[in-house]
């Protein structure tokens, strides 16, 4: 059974949104674990941020393990689109399988019934 380009091409976009969201997760990713490591090595200082003294440290893990919770979700959306898609790829070549499979079977009852003496009258009308 050859796919047309039509089929080939079906939701290109969607795959490519899904694609984009896991590439731009798995950076998130990378640069939360590079803050969480920064954070690690700056646990003691303090940083003027606002007129107060807020610690640095602890600052930089806390935002960077909540990039590297969002990242993760953003990989998991992506991968979800991706698999809705290749879901409903598997369902539509399925879905053509069993036509041709239904039309072959037509096709060998009706050559079955042509060459077999099939009594047409029901035990009703008998």
């Amino acid at each position: 059974m050859m796919e047309s380009d039509f089929d080939k091409h079906r939701f290109r976009t969607l795959l490519g949104f899904g694609k984009f969201f896991s590439l731009l997760g798995w950076v998130i990713v990378f640069g939360g674990a590079f803050l969480v490591s920064l954070g690690m090595g700056q646990f003691g200082l303090r940083s003027g941020m606002g007129g107060g003294i807020i610690p640095t440290g602890p600052a930089m893990l806390v935002f960077g393990v909540g990039l590297i919770l969002y990242g993760f979700v953003m990989v998991a959306s992506g991968q979800f689109i991706s698999c809705f898609v290749s879901l409903e790829s598997n369902t539509y070549v399925t879905k053509l399988l069993q036509q041709n499979i239904l039309k072959t079977l037509r096709d060998q009852l009706a050559s079955y019934s042509h060459q077999v003496d099939v009594p047409t009258t029901t035990a009703q009308e008998g």
